[in-house]
């Protein structure tokens, strides 16, 4: 009691000093720590009667008097949830000053990128943060430079959250806030819109101010930071007429023969799919497998893909297509000829095209084929060697019976490279009967159509387009494919 009450008679300044002094303090560090923990609950049990404490002040006096609370509970044997948000998730007016502090530090950090302003970016960092992490931001900072940024900002979602544990609390040592954080990021003349990407963060409390902690403390719970090109290396940009590259300085003397096969690109795909579609290819180079399955998101093996098309988001009702990519995979791109390496180019493009008309009830075969069609379409690139994989199981006896499903599309599948010809042999096979436009009309048909029974829309469609349903189709496809491939 005499301690609260001399406590109370205290002036904010008298405070401050404790602190201060305890902080300067040159004596066992664990002592230190005891001793500020004691101070809080002292400061704590009078904050009723102190005037002038801001909110992210009393929450750091709460975060340290919750440890201790804590620990006398634990060490007296009686059960305890210790609050580590320092009482801001119990205090509303508390819990909207957080959001709106962290929001700021956000915003800080995001105009700082944009300006180039490395001293107010590397300011938004925990100053307690490992050396590693800084770094790390740092570099982010300085990878960038190159980068044609038209906008780069963060969206915060205080509603959702990560619960705070013991051991995220000890590896802080103060109040810790994970709300759902998303970067919105865009290409400058190349993004119609930001693209948004999760960004698992912690954001840490010290000294009365909020800070980036972390970004990497919920990997073990599935919760990633989406790292960019950037996170990896220095990025280097070149603009071709319909495409930009972006890709790290070693690999920057390929980047003028890769736009000169983008721009090859772009208007063949258009002499097929139509210029209803922005003409505009971001192709991103990472260094290795492992960096291009972060930049894409996907962890599925990656060995026998040369390159993907990827999209962040994609809404076939308004034809709203956000973050479109062309993700290279150097290692496997570099094994094809020139002609094989504008055949994959020609194939990730259709992707891009045709993305806002990709509608939910689209077989996968129809996707695949249609670009492979495009991809192939002119190239001079025999049907046998195209098919080669597909050729040598029709001549063992081994015949296909019914068109690919969704499922044998996977990576690691030992058939992919058959499914992929059988998918291309279909969509060459309903351009031979229809035409080019034909093949255009049918996608789109399907793509279009929202909800039903995926195989009615199919046969309807193919009735409308072909004159033919879904089973007469693939006997015809079925025994086009078995004679071709024999016969050559």
């Amino acid at each position: 009691m005499h301690g609260r009450g001399s406590l109370m008679t205290r002036t904010m300044s008298d405070v401050r000093a404790r602190v201060r002094s305890l902080s300067a303090w040159t004596g066992p560090r664990w002592l230190v720590s005891v001793l500020a923990a004691v101070l809080g609950v002292q400061l704590c049990t009078g904050l009723a009667a102190v005037r002038g404490l801001s909110a992210t002040e009393r929450a750091n006096l709460r975060a340290q008097a919750s440890v201790v609370a804590a620990t006398k509970a634990a060490t007296a044997g009686r059960p305890t949830t210790p609050d580590y948000s320092g009482g801001i998730d119990a205090d509303p007016a508390a819990a909207a000053d957080r959001t709106t502090d962290v929001r700021a530090l956000l915003d800080r950090r995001a105009g700082a990128l944009l300006h180039r302003d490395r001293a107010t970016f590397l300011g938004t960092v925990d100053p307690r943060a490992t050396l590693a992490f800084r770094t790390r931001q740092a570099r982010l900072f300085d990878n960038l430079a190159e980068v044609p940024l038209g906008q780069w900002r963060y969206t915060l979602d205080e509603t959702v959250e990560q619960p705070v544990t013991a051991e995220r609390f000890a590896r802080y040592h103060s109040a810790v806030w994970s709300p759902e954080v998303t970067l919105c990021y865009s290409l400058r003349d190349f993004d119609g819109t930001c693209t948004e990407r999760p960004q698992a963060l912690t954001f840490v409390l010290r000294n009365g101010g909020w800070y980036l902690g972390g970004d990497e403390d919920f990997v073990a719970m599935g919760g990633r930071t989406w790292r960019g090109l950037w996170d990896f290396g220095r990025v280097v940009a070149y603009q071709g007429r319909y495409s930009l590259l972006l890709a790290h300085p070693d690999a920057a003397r390929r980047l003028p023969e890769l736009a000169d096969l983008v721009d090859d690109a772009v208007p063949h795909v258009s002499r097929v799919w139509g210029t209803d579609w922005p003409r505009r290819v971001v192709v991103v180079v990472p260094a290795t497998q492992r960096e291009m399955s972060q930049v894409i998101g996907d962890p599925r093996p990656l060995d026998d893909i040369a390159a993907v098309a990827t999209a962040d988001y994609t809404d076939a009702v308004t034809g709203q297509v956000r973050g479109q990519r062309v993700v290279i995979n150097p290692a496997n791109l570099d094994q094809l000829s020139l002609a094989g390496r504008l055949v994959v180019l020609r194939h990730e493009i259709t992707h891009v095209a045709s993305r806002a008309a990709t509608g939910p009830e689209l077989p996968t075969w129809l996707v695949e084929g249609l670009a492979d069609y495009v991809g192939y379409l002119g190239s001079g690139v025999p049907v046998t060697l195209a098919a080669q994989e597909l050729r040598t199981e029709i001549q063992r006896g081994e015949y296909p019976t019914a068109l690919p499903s969704d499922a044998d599309y996977r990576f690691d599948s030992p058939r992919l490279p058959q499914t992929y010809e059988e998918s291309w042999l279909a969509c060459r096979l309903i351009a031979d009967l229809a035409g080019q436009d034909g093949l255009v009309r049918l996608y789109r048909q399907v793509g279009a159509a929202r909800g039903g029974d995926r195989a009615d829309v199919l046969g309807q469609a193919m009735r409308a387009v072909l004159s033919m349903g879904s089973a007469e189709f693939v006997t015809r496809w079925r025994s086009s494919v078995i004679t071709e491939l024999l016969e050559r």
